[in-house]
């Protein structure tokens, strides 16, 4: 156990850090990049963890960051011009990434909050010393960390409703996760709309619906692909406004596994989820897509990135009863027939990602053969960045991790 005066404390994590790995130091600046933010797959919330839930039940910062992308497709709909909407985007792709540093996440009070913020910068100054565009990305980081811009306030508020939501469902499988004081703690904060009503809604249906705890027969029936049975079988979701109940299936991608890495080599505590995979997406579009390429290329690309893990319940049940729902349905339309260039780059990003991964993956579990996933993208790719990144990496891991019998 650390003392309040350890500033240097290495947090509880799915695997140790990439950047001292020999492949990553062979690799770009843009690889090495992309590998070291996604390390906040890898490290579990200090806040869950404090309250006592265990590791392979806990969320990552990457989860979380997910649920807040997803959230924020919704929340920051057409009544905001699209150059707000990218910036929000934008900024929410690197305001968590300072946390795939030795130190993690770490809660509030344990040290001063101006050396947090210290490391934080540091770090981040660190993983994008080398990466081409790096003052725009150090701009971003900096504008949501100051909170003085109204897309930098939009961010920090969708941050904290996030957390204050998911604490509900989590209260009703851990006594530790007591909502009403996440509640408390932010009595006042919320300003802006939606986030104001929703934050209401929430007091209002924990006080009158006091969280109980679940029969454990309920995670006996989840077959080992998801941490916790989805939010819309809770007994609260009913009470719910549609749109309170899209924030709470929302973070359904924070339980359920990437069938990808299913494999049993992989213990549960260590798989990716669904929430993982799209915060190392981002990773991927922050980097390469930037100032160079046009704005409203951009945003689409991040809207689409939004839709591309809705799952049933979202896009049939609750979806259809929230505002601005017709906004929502045409992306995923326009994503699943892939006619735009737009579509294109979405539907090969996760795949790509993937793959990425799954190297990382096999740097910490030698059993994991990472070569079908690479194998799996051979003629693929179309867009030039991205067989730009699947080629170096693929030649890394020739070098690296010969290919096995096995993978043959």
């Amino acid at each position: 156990m650390s003392s309040k005066n350890d500033f240097y404390v290495v947090r509880e994590t799915k695997f140790p850090q990439p950047i001292g790995h020999p492949v990553f130091i062979m690799a770009s600046p843009i690889l090495q990049f992309v590998w070291q933010a996604s390390h906040i797959k890898h490290v579990f919330r200090s806040g869950m963890l404090k309250r006592r839930v265990p590791a392979e039940r806990c969320e990552t910062t990457a989860d979380h960051t997910a649920v807040g992308f997803i959230m924020m497709s919704v929340l920051v709909g057409k009544e905001y011009n699209p150059a707000f909407r990218l910036r929000t985007f934008e900024q929410w792709s690197v305001h968590d990434l300072a946390e795939s540093g030795p130190f993690g996440d770490t809660p509030p009070g344990e040290i001063p909050e101006y050396h947090k913020k210290w490391m934080e910068h540091t770090w981040f100054k660190i993983i994008t010393e080398s990466v081409p565009g790096k003052d725009r990305l150090r701009a971003l980081f900096a504008a949501y960390d100051t909170g003085i811009t109204p897309e930098a306030i939009v961010d920090k508020q969708t941050d904290k409703l996030e957390a204050v939501a998911y604490s509900v469902p989590m209260s009703w499988r851990y006594h530790g996760v007591v909502p009403e004081r996440f509640i408390e703690r932010r009595k006042g904060y919320f300003s802006v709309e939606p986030h104001k009503g929703l934050y209401e809604e929430i007091a209002r249906i924990v006080m009158e619906n006091p969280p109980r705890r679940m029969q454990e027969r309920t995670y006996a029936r989840m077959s080992g692909r998801a941490k916790h049975p989805r939010p819309c079988d809770l007994p609260m979701f009913a009470k719910a406004s549609p749109l309170l109940q899209f924030v709470w299936q929302a973070s359904n991608i924070k339980h359920v596994y990437n069938p990808r890495f299913l494999h049993s080599a992989i213990p549960p505590e260590k798989r990716e989820t669904v929430g993982d995979h799209i915060t190392g997406g981002l990773s991927i579009i922050v980097s390469l897509f930037g100032g160079g390429c046009d704005p409203c290329k951009r945003l689409r690309i991040y809207e689409l990135w939004a839709v591309a893990h809705l799952d049933d319940v979202l896009l049939e049940v609750v979806g259809p009863r929230i505002p601005g729902w017709g906004r929502i349905k045409a992306l995923v339309v326009e994503l699943r027939e892939g006619k735009t260039e737009e579509a294109q780059i979405v539907r090969q990003l996760g795949p790509l990602e993937t793959a990425l991964y799954a190297i990382t993956l096999g740097w910490h579990i030698p059993e994991f053969d990472p070569w079908p996933h690479l194998d799996r993208l051979e003629g693929f790719l179309t867009v030039p960045a991205f067989v730009e990144l699947y080629q170096e990496a693929r030649t890394l891991l020739e070098k690296s991790r010969p290919r096995s019998a096995q993978s043959t």
